[in-house]
């Protein structure tokens, strides 16, 4: 998995994610290193995240909140409405005839 984010002043690093991600492993790898000196760096008045488990964790959430990082309410099953899903569809259009893991992971970090 590849995770990122991005606002009106510019876009986080990308992060490649081994096997699967939970609470823990989020707010280690991605929330306390990359989100919030991002938001603060950039005085983002809000984060916004999708309503997967590991976002929506009671972990997360207090890492969130220690961190005073509000969060955007988001309905389930709304992807639609999040911008880094169609940045994440513009990106596979890119890169849908890589075949191999490595080269797909190294072009998703060139784009």
């Amino acid at each position: 998995m590849i995770w990122g984010g991005n606002s009106h002043q510019g876009k986080t690093e990308l992060v490649t994610v081994q096997n699967s991600l939970n609470a823990a492993r989020y707010c280690d790898e991605i929330i306390l290193p990359i989100v919030v000196p991002y938001i603060q760096n950039s005085n983002a008045d809000v984060f916004q995240q999708d309503n997967a488990r590991c976002h929506t964790a009671g972990h997360t959430q207090h890492v969130l909140a220690e961190n005073n990082i509000n969060t955007l309410e988001w309905p389930a099953r709304s992807p639609e409405l999040s911008p880094i899903e169609h940045m994440w569809d513009n990106l596979g259009r890119m890169l849908r005839y890589r075949n191999d893991v490595r080269d797909l992971e190294r072009a998703l970090h060139e784009e």
